[in-house]
């Protein structure tokens, strides 16, 4: 653990960035396997907003609709994430 931490806050932004991208990456797997296999099918339908999002009939009108309900979300996170930090990781 201390090796993580080490690696999250060294002093190149390059060697930060792979390291939270490999560390991201890998508890999107674990969780990833762990939904697929033991969760059942259709457990969270209905539970996001994003199913009741009006989707227009073609693809541009559709895509530009998720996109930008997940860049209102995603931004959201983003402003939240910038006003907590752990210590020394920001």
């Amino acid at each position: 653990m201390a090796k993580v931490k080490k690696m999250l806050t060294h002093g190149n932004v390059l060697v930060m960035a792979i390291s939270l991208w490999i560390l991201c990456f890998t508890f999107l797997i674990a969780i990833w396997f762990i939904a697929y296999y033991f969760l059942p099918d259709s457990v969270i339908k209905g539970v996001f907003p994003s199913t009741y999002l009006p989707l227009g009939n073609n693809f541009l009108s559709a895509f530009l609709g998720i996109f930008l309900f997940n860049l209102i979300v995603d931004c959201g996170f983003i402003v939240a994430t910038n006003f907590i930090s752990a210590k020394s990781i920001s």
